[in-house]
């Protein structure tokens, strides 16, 4: 029986994507926790669970972005790809994409330059 063999990284625009996605995730978490806060005591069970769910995600974008830190050497890292600052967000961004495609032309062809393309 063959081993299918993982890559041992990502590359830049995969590591944005995820950034993306989990930055959607913690937004809806967030609108969830709202709800449910608005609704429940304190005491309850719902209130802890909603938080304990956003800080897995945060966590989870800690790892992420020290892992991206490692994978993407020089210019080609930003501490825009798993968090979000103000309005260099997407300068940053693009920035590290049209780094990686220097670099890597063939990979990700049809990932977005831009962030928030293709929503």
């Amino acid at each position: 029986m063959s081993r299918e063999t993982k890559p041992k990284s990502l590359p830049a625009c995969q590591h944005i994507q995820l950034g993306e996605q989990l930055q959607a995730i913690r937004d809806q978490l967030f609108a969830v926790s709202d709800t449910i806060n608005g609704a429940y005591s304190k005491s309850t069970k719902a209130p802890a669970a909603t938080k304990r769910a956003i800080d897995g995600v945060d966590r989870l974008r800690s790892v992420l972005d020290d892992i991206s830190w490692a994978e993407l050497p020089g210019d080609r890292w930003s501490t825009h790809i798993y968090y979000r600052a103000g309005e260099r967000t997407a300068e940053e961004v693009e920035r590290v994409m049209a780094e990686h495609r220097r670099n890597e032309p063939d990979c990700c062809a049809d990932a977005p330059t831009h962030p928030e393309e293709g929503r």
